[in-house]
């Protein structure tokens, strides 16, 4: 129904989901560096819409006319973001990118002038074309597309490479694990991203742990040994400041000719060896199976969480958040399993009784 303005009645923001129908499944991460867009957008209305959006979709143009000019803005760069020809030339761009700046790095290209110049200004020439290609998709989404990943990842590289170095955009090279995330073995790798971004919270945590101890026996360290160097007792002046102790102890942590460290420090100072074996088994071997078993509980969350999405596909089963939600799931899954395995054995066992049963009644009709 139209008003009297000629505009139409009622009218809202459109919504990308409603100007361009997407029938995949719906993401419930607000942030994710996943899939392809993957991001939680809030309509002027309030409401929050999940969406989705993949390689394969078509622009349609049969959407409501907009009446602001920040919606012809999301319509007009929709049309050219969302189009097939559009991504292929970012991701062939991405990848071209990366051999680029790979071969300004090699010693033959740098001697001769010409093709540097020429490798060199093609790096500067997708660095355009990426800045176009991100204003464009926040002229889209405008707001939402801060709540996608990859959308940041874009804003922080490009910016990065005006301002810093150019040498960044080679980080680009992560977009291309979306154009190949449906390929045969390249879904593993979209689980490990997926598990990565789920254990950030708590790697984070554990990075604080980590430094904390650090800067505990850097200070340790420097005090005892600051002046040892001087003093002629070891050959290197390892623990002369604070950030010297920081830089040997990440040194022993690796486990990098840190006996020779410790046998330096341990003849002259015998009780030293100790400090060190502490410092070894709290970082080297506590943290570093700490990091291993939040990696490995971001995996098992994201495992469950794909087969509960297979699950909420076939039964239209709502998804559960929780982990006690997930397991019952998973165990009315199994019954259910259970249950199809038990009366495919009882029509089996049916069958072969209607057969024996047949097999009578024909050999009694021969007798006959």
């Amino acid at each position: 129904m139209k008003g009297s303005d000629g505009g139409m009645k009622g009218y809202s923001a459109p919504k990308p989901l409603e100007m361009f129908p997407d029938t995949t499944t719906v993401s419930t991460t607000p942030f994710s560096l996943a899939g392809d867009y993957d991001f939680e957008h809030t309509s002027r209305s309030g409401a929050s819409d999940n969406i989705s959006v993949t390689e394969g979709i078509d622009v349609v143009a049969a959407a409501p006319t907009p009446e602001t000019f920040e919606e012809r803005i999301s319509v007009s760069t929709g049309r050219i973001v969302r189009s097939q020809p559009f991504k292929r030339l970012v991701l062939g761009a991405i990848l071209m990118n990366a051999i680029c700046m790979g071969a300004a790095t090699v010693p033959w290209v740098q001697e001769h002038h010409y093709l540097f110049v020429f490798v060199n200004t093609s790096i500067y020439s997708f660095r355009v074309l990426f800045t176009m290609e991100l204003f464009l998709s926040i002229g889209h989404y405008q707001t939402a597309a801060f709540y996608n990943g990859w959308i940041v990842l874009d804003v922080v590289v490009i910016s990065l490479s005006w301002f810093v170095s150019l040498s960044l955009l080679v980080l680009r090279a992560f977009r291309l694990i979306r154009a190949l995330r449906k390929a045969s073995g390249v879904a593993e790798l979209n689980h490990l991203v997926e598990a990565l971004l789920q254990v950030i919270p708590k790697m984070s945590a554990v990075l604080f742990l980590i430094g904390l101890v650090f800067y505990m026996f850097a200070v340790i360290f420097t005090d005892l040994y600051q002046y040892s160097y001087n003093s002629y007792e070891v050959s290197y002046n390892y623990f002369g400041r604070i950030d010297r102790s920081a830089f040997t102890l990440f040194q022993i942590m690796t486990l990098d000719g840190w006996a020779v460290i410790a046998n330096e420090l341990m003849s002259v100072y015998p009780w030293s060896g100790l400090l060190i074996v502490l410092f070894i088994l709290l970082t080297s071997f506590f943290f570093g199976a700490l990091v291993i078993a939040v990696m490995g509980e971001g995996l098992t969350n994201v495992a469950n969480m794909r087969l509960l999405k297979a699950l909420e596909e076939d039964h239209n089963t709502p998804l559960a958040k929780s982990t006690q939600q997930q397991e019952q799931q998973i165990y009315r899954l199994e019954s259910t399993i259970q249950k199809l395995s038990n009366t495919v054995d009882r029509l089996l066992a049916s069958q072969l009784s209607m057969q024996e049963a047949l097999k009578q009644l024909s050999q009694e009709g021969k007798k006959i």
